[in-house]
């Protein structure tokens, strides 16, 4: 169990794009998760879709804090900006990576076929 004395903790999934992030997010988002840890999952504004996360460009210079007592998944940062985040005393990170060859090839045909042309990617 990841709460123990009932002290408040958070859990921050860090990734890049393209590692499975929704997929881990909807498992952190099950009920059975909610109930055996107590933590609600993060949302960042109740107006973005459920599949969403937290995107930390890493010129962003003021982070604030999140919720006591969530899951923050996923967490799009580098580790100099996960260590700017003010976070409760006790709190646990866990990264998710991947061959970088094959966020090359996902990254392709999710461009090619799953999302929307968006700024340069049509001539890219």
């Amino acid at each position: 169990m990841l709460i123990s004395g009932g002290d408040l903790l958070n859990l921050f999934h860090c990734c890049v794009q393209k590692t499975a992030s929704q997929w881990i997010r909807k498992i952190l988002s099950e009920p059975e998760i909610k109930d055996f840890t107590g933590l609600d999952l993060y949302v960042e504004d109740d107006s973005k879709r459920k599949d969403s996360g937290v995107m930390l460009s890493s010129h962003q210079d003021v982070i604030e804090p999140f919720p006591k007592n969530v899951i923050v998944s996923p967490l799009y940062t580098n580790f100099e900006n996960f260590r700017k985040i003010p976070k409760v005393d006790d709190y646990r990170a866990f990264f998710v990576m991947r061959d970088p060859r094959d966020l090359v090839v996902s990254w392709y045909f999710s461009v090619r076929y799953s999302h929307p042309l968006i700024n340069r990617i049509d001539e890219i």
